[in-house]
């Protein structure tokens, strides 16, 4: 592939986005360009949809550039498990997959941190004033806000900290399993 355009990024569900003269659009893997560049930021491609910018809202495309969901969003991160963290009005909440609405009403005021906001393992890490918890895909808390710094779910464990000197891993009900003892 010849170098083209000013910024590309990895493939995903056969699909990159890229830059070309500061607007974004998708390239195959020739090279050529799929979804023109009319985008003002993108991002890849999951569970067959992409967010991406025009002006200041997000919305998201289909893989042959149709807007499955209007741009309408200040912010929006790619799907996982089905869901998508969007911000509306200052607040987050959660978009499903199927049905393109909120399964999760924006009601967060988190600060952004991409991408441990998304759901993993069932769970995505949110802002409750300053502590962050684990919400279930119901929005309900299952490990309550409690933490300054955290990651993602994987395989079982989350790396997180209630203090700077208390860190650890914990469970899937919130348990520690690992205590650094520094």
């Amino acid at each position: 592939m010849s170098a083209r355009y000013d910024y590309t990024w990895g493939f995903s569900e056969g699909l990159a986005f890229a830059y070309l003269d500061g607007k974004c659009g998708f390239i195959d893997r020739t090279g050529g360009a799929v979804i023109p560049f009319n985008f003002d930021e993108c991002s890849s491609f999951v569970e067959g949809l992409a967010p991406v910018r025009i002006g200041k809202r997000w919305g998201y495309i289909d893989n042959s550039g149709k807007f499955e969901i209007r741009p309408q969003f200040e912010d929006a991160v790619s799907f996982s498990e089905g869901m998508a963290a969007v911000e509306r009005e200052e607040k987050w909440g959660y978009l499903d997959s199927q049905y393109h609405r909120f399964a999760i009403e924006p009601k967060f005021a988190m600060t952004k941190v991409l991408p441990y906001i998304s759901f993993s393992e069932g769970k995505a890490c949110v802002q409750q004033g300053s502590r962050w918890g684990f919400i279930d895909q119901t929005g309900k808390f299952v490990i309550p806000p409690k933490f300054i710094r955290w990651s993602t779910f994987h395989y079982g464990l989350a790396k997180v900290c209630e203090r700077p000197d208390h860190c650890g891993y914990i469970d899937e009900k919130g348990v520690y399993v690992w205590l650094d003892q520094r």
